[in-house]
């Protein structure tokens, strides 16, 4: 193999079918998974739906070529021949079939054939890498792209492994077959049936359907003339979406026949990182039929605590007499279906509501049931389970419901089959520690609380905010978390047994305000066990505990004695009304001084605060050609800050500045001051003499 150059770049798989004689029209639908071995070594899957018939094509065998990643991906290798592994032994195969006693596969609709390939491969090393499949045309009867029997079917994906940080990884799982049947003008919905192995993320994205043809030259691109089957421009169908979280598709509603293609991409992501993704493309058949699909109705997604009980209750029906209604769960049945799929699985019990024959309580599904002329029969269930600590993970637990109408499609092909989907989720929260109680101390706030009643808590997320504002989680899903309303994390306190911490508050300054205070609790994901996939539990009620800390404030700067050498200035403020015992004692003012317009740094006095002491002189200070500003601060027995001016409270000296010209004297002055100066009054002395009032300035500071 070639592989050596390209172990730097992370590497991608492609998947092929080999290609025999003409070109001939029979692709519908298909993808490519994967399921890792260890060792480096894949268990990879080609999943096709051909319909044979118009042509007389079979593809008993297929072809793969792995790929780079990258700017310009490079094709590594080729894995040729791959028998089809499902079927009967084919008793009288095409003449290019190279294999001894194929297998024909297994037809599901009418003449068109699922075919399932597998092999193993062992690549050279970790990376990423692209499966590629092809075969040289579709269908030709598709309505949604140009001349589709002469374009190449082709589906991708993408793996990444082993990733040292992350781990190991199996592509998602499609477990629902790619065709599906639509009467025009009718609600038409689908389910993939999406299952990752791993419990990575999924994330759904329609997409056009492509081709690839590397002997003619055409890389991986949109087939010709695609356009989507909601394009106005197009049809007159209506809306087409896809949901990404559930992959839950509705077009709403088809309303010109024919068949029609479309494809989209299963991104599987773990703590942020996408993976990988398959890509999936899939056939609609829009018919002209009367007929409507059946209804189901459940709850809507829901959450719950880990450690109680949840309920989902749902019914199903078809409306219109004389039909049948079938109830199963998707995703191939229970097994891969959620809450099913744990140890302390979910479990259903209901009853069938048949008017006729009377009325049949089971405990599992699938079930049906048949209307008559006048009657419309009625499956009721609830799905119950009982949640634990185990079941806390990111992603939530997917119920898919699906329903359909009369069964009778694959051995009469004349009849459409109709169908409902309907997904609820589950998630599972981890509970939150209990009982947070916050306590005053000198300097000091204790913070203590009950431990989370699932002991396999990682630790605790402390929050703190200053001020006292209502703090009210939407729901049980927590779907806000502390910092969305207002809160900032103060520290991470290790172990489920730790339940206490201390807030000496030194990173703050507290001012007449409450100190408030909550608490989640952290758990690993039992799916994604690296440090990144932690959970966060809803927070505990809010606690909150006032520190009393009335304002400082300056209330006068003034020249005492202007002189160059020996001036004097004038310093007083206000004696706060109260500062809390928190604050140990004996508590202290400092005065800082800084010449205009510095702030304030250099400390020149300090006092007992308890003396009640609030003004001083200071000097010898250079009145006459500087301003001056000051700050003062009280400090607690420790050396930290309880209080200061800063901010509101910055006070500086009135300096006065003049220019004399042409008979007139120009007078301006400087200050910063905390308060508000309603007017200034001008006062003059001539050659020494008494000052005497010239003039009112209205203030403006």
């Amino acid at each position: 193999m070639e592989a050596g150059l390209y172990r730097q770049l992370g590497l991608w798989v492609l998947m092929m079918l080999v290609c025999w004689g003409a070109r001939a029209s029979h692709n519908l639908a298909g993808q490519i998974t994967a399921v890792y071995l260890g060792n480096n070594r894949f268990e990879i899957t080609l999943t096709t739906y051909t319909d044979p018939a118009p042509a007389g094509v079979d593809r008993c065998s297929a072809n793969i070529e792995i790929w780079s990643v990258g700017p310009n991906p490079i094709r590594i290798d080729i894995i040729e021949d791959i028998p089809r592994s499902n079927g009967t032994i084919d008793t009288s195969p095409p003449p290019e079939c190279p294999l001894t006693n194929p297998l024909t596969g297994v037809p599901i609709y009418g003449t068109v054939k699922k075919n399932i390939y597998v092999t193993e491969y062992t690549f050279t090393g970790p990376g990423k890498y692209q499966l590629r499949y092809y075969d040289v045309a579709r269908r030709d009867d598709v309505i949604n792209m140009t001349e589709p029997g002469k374009l190449a079917f082709y589906v991708e994906t993408e793996i990444d492994f082993p990733n040292p940080i992350l781990g190991t990884n199996n592509t998602p799982v499609l477990l629902n077959d790619p065709l599906d049947e639509a009467c025009a003008g009718k609600l038409w919905t689908h389910n993939p049936g999406g299952f990752d192995p791993d419990g990575d993320s999924l994330v759904y994205h329609l997409r056009p359907s492509f081709q690839y043809v590397p002997t003619d030259g055409i890389d991986p691109q949109p087939t010709t003339g695609y356009v989507f089957p909601d394009d106005s421009s197009a049809f007159d169908n209506g809306p087409l979406t896809m949901d990404p979280h559930t992959g839950l598709m509705r077009w709403n509603v088809p309303m010109n026949f024919g068949t029609y293609n479309i494809a989209y991409t299963v991104e599987e992501y773990r703590n942020g990182r996408r993976l990988g993704y398959v890509v999936r493309d899939m056939a609609i058949f829009v018919k002209n039929c009367d007929n409507d699909p059946p209804v189901i109705e459940s709850t809507n997604d829901t959450c719950v605590v880990a450690g109680q009980d949840v309920e989902v209750p749902f019914l199903a029906y078809d409306p219109n007499f004389n039909d049948s209604i079938y109830l199963e769960l998707n995703n191939a049945g229970i097994g891969n279906n959620g809450p099913f799929s744990v140890p302390n699985s979910a479990f259903i019990e209901g009853v069938v509501v048949d008017v006729v024959n009377g009325n049949r309580p089971y405990v599992n599904l699938p079930q049906s049931s048949e209307n008559n002329m006048t009657t419309i029969d009625t499956i009721k269930g609830v799905v119950s389970w009982s949640t634990i600590c185990d079941n806390i993970r990111t992603q939530p637990y997917q119920i898919d419901f699906f329903a359909h109408d009369d069964n009778s499609y694959i051995t009469t092909p004349g009849l459409v089959r109709l169908t409902a989907n309907k997904v609820v989720t589950i998630t599972v929260v981890p509970p939150p520690p209990l009982e947070l109680t916050a306590t005053k101390n000198f300097r000091q706030i204790g913070l203590n609380w009950l431990p989370t009643e699932c002991d396999n808590a990682l630790g605790y997320q402390v929050y703190r905010k200053l001020g006292n504002t209502p703090f009210m989680q939407d729901t049980v899903c927590c779907d806000m978390s502390p910092e969305d309303m207002g809160y900032t994390p103060l520290a991470f306190v290790e172990g489920w047994a730790s339940t206490s911490y201390l807030d000496s508050l030194s990173d703050v300054s507290i001012f007449d305000q409450e100190v408030c205070y909550v608490v989640t609790a952290i758990y690993p994901d039992a799916f994604n066990p690296s440090i990144d996939a932690r959970i966060e539990s809803c927070a505990t009620s809010q606690v909150c505990v006032e520190v009393f800390n009335d304002k400082l404030y300056l209330m006068n700067v003034s020249v005492l004695s202007t002189n160059p050498a020996n001036g004097e200035m004038y310093v007083r403020w206000s004696q706060p009304d109260s500062i809390d015992a928190f604050f140990p004692r004996p508590l202290t003012y400092k005065i800082f001084r800084a010449d205009e317009p510095d702030t304030p740094q250099t400390e020149i006095r300090s006092l007992n605060y308890a003396d009640g002491i609030t003004e001083i002189t200071d000097t010898p200070l250079d009145t006459e050609s500087k301003g001056y500003n000051y700050l003062v601060e009280v400090y607690d027995a420790l050396g930290l800050l309880v209080n200061t001016s800063e901010g509101t409270n910055l006070g500086s000296s009135i300096f006065l500045e003049t220019q004399g010209g042409n008979n007139a004297v120009s007078l301006s002055w400087k200050e910063r001051v905390p308060w508000l100066n309603e007017r200034y009054v001008i006062y003059r002395s001539i050659d020494g003499g008494p000052f005497d009032s010239i003039a009112n300035v209205t203030g403006t500071g």
